[in-house]
């Protein structure tokens, strides 16, 4: 029977699943291009992703939160569950620590210091692996709580 309640929790999938693809997408887009030694598309991707970030994943979020509250009010659960509480905490590392700040200020540098010394400045690629190191970190968190959420230990 499809209830609210299966409604509630489709709409919280489709928006991990929108959070985490697009950040897993943006981050094997990046490193195609800095491989390939393109460091124009690099800086171009930081942008597209800059936007995408803030477009798409950031409300992905904040419908997966919502909706995570609310599945777990009508679900009965309790806020002090293991695979709750590392979902929350996820999210808090993931949205406001990692691309909300670190990522994102990584980003501007990088598009800064191509800017200003063209693609080819060393400052940009060492500034990209900064950056992709924090994106692969995280792609982990995320991952993290998908698997959680999925086995939900007590």
């Amino acid at each position: 029977m499809f209830t609210l309640y299966i409604l509630i929790k489709c709409l919280h999938i489709v928006a991990a699943t929108i959070w985490f693809g697009g950040n897993f997408i943006i981050a094997l887009l990046h490193l195609r291009a800095a491989r390939s030694g393109d460091w124009e598309a690099v800086t171009t991707l930081g942008r597209q992703g800059g936007f995408v970030g803030g477009a798409v994943m950031a409300p992905a979020a904040a419908v997966a939160l919502i909706t995570g509250i609310v599945l777990t009010v009508q679900g009965g659960f309790r806020f002090d569950m293991v695979w709750i509480v590392w979902g929350l905490v996820g999210l808090i590392l993931s949205w406001f620590v990692l691309s909300a700040t670190l990522i994102r200020k990584a980003g501007i540098e990088l598009g800064r210091a191509a800017q200003e010394g063209g693609p080819a400045d060393p400052r940009v690629a060492g500034l990209h692996r900064r950056m992709m190191r924090l994106t692969f970190l995280n792609l982990a968190v995320l991952l993290s709580v998908l698997v959680v959420m999925v086995a939900k230990p007590v």
